[in-house]
């Protein structure tokens, strides 16, 4: 019988696991910059949707941009919002390390703005910016 229940438990508290979302703590969450860009894809899947952008102007890199799916969602966005191809003036939080990386804050695409969400509250990513600020990053 205790077998069963442990097992039982596994089945039910395991998966959830699977759906956490992780923290905002790589990026510079006190930090927005703007930029526009090609939608060169769009893959809106579990458990963030990507959106991989080449920017215009200036160097040209290829932005990795995840999407806050419960945001997007909240806010009635359809999927096919994005398409390959579109053009699109992005608003992110850029990744702490410099790369070409960021969490969506907003875009507009014909002229259209779309905001997915404003501020990122999460513990976790207010301290390692207060981390990062107190080391002098």
């Amino acid at each position: 019988m205790r077998v069963n229940l442990v097992i039982l438990f596994a089945a039910l508290v395991l998966p959830l696991g699977s759906q956490a979302h992780h923290s905002f703590a790589p990026y510079d969450i006190r930090t927005k910059i703007e930029f526009s860009g090609v939608v060169e894809s769009w893959r809106f899947a579990r458990p963030h949707p990507i959106l991989e952008l080449k920017a215009e102007g200036g160097e040209e890199h290829v932005w990795r941009i995840e999407v806050a799916t419960r945001r997007w969602e909240q806010q009635e966005i359809p999927t096919d919002a994005i398409e390959e191809g579109d053009v699109l003036d992005v608003v992110v939080w850029p990744a702490r390390d410099g790369s070409p990386e960021g969490v969506l804050s907003a875009f507009t695409k014909h002229g259209v703005y779309t905001l997915i969400h404003e501020e990122v509250r999460q513990r976790s990513a207010n301290e390692a910016a207060e981390a990062a600020e107190a080391a002098g990053n």
